[in-house]
């Protein structure tokens, strides 16, 4: 088995072709090379939901996890530095 190198952009168009993928996807507008901050401007992409489910979508996350915070915990957490 061999590992294969995709850009960003080409991830992005193949979890978009996928029946089987119901999500969002949000990125940042430029490559990131290093853990600089938070990048000035975002893409986001969705299949499987309208604009308007993923608007409701992302309400939700951020209502769970500013609640999340202000409690002293979190959702668990799988980022990578």
């Amino acid at each position: 088995m061999s590992i294969e190198f995709y850009t960003s952009d080409e991830l992005v168009e193949e979890l978009m072709k996928r029946k089987t993928f119901l999500g969002i996807i949000i990125r940042s507008e430029q490559e990131m090379t290093s853990n600089s901050g938070v990048p000035d401007g975002f893409q986001m992409g969705c299949r499987n939901v309208t604009p308007d489910q993923a608007i409701t979508i992302l309400k939700s996350i951020t209502e769970s996890l500013e609640s999340d915070i202000e409690n002293g915990g979190g959702p668990e957490w799988h980022c990578e530095d």
